[in-house]
């Protein structure tokens, strides 16, 4: 993800925070471990651009 603020962070992608009463924005919910236990938030309005690669075992 290239993020507004210049930053480039690359992630696991979780899910879509489409939530209705989120004030903030929507949201990906992500990690960095690959875990499907837990993950971290980031809105959309504070991303530039979103490259997305599929790994394949």
């Amino acid at each position: 993800m290239w993020l507004k603020n210049g930053k480039i962070v690359k992630v696991f992608l979780l899910d879509i925070d489409f939530l209705k009463d989120n004030d903030v924005g929507d949201a990906i919910i992500y990690n960095t471990t690959g875990s499907l236990d837990y993950g971290d938030a980031i809105y959309l309005k504070d991303m530039n651009r979103i490259e997305l690669y599929k790994h394949t075992e």
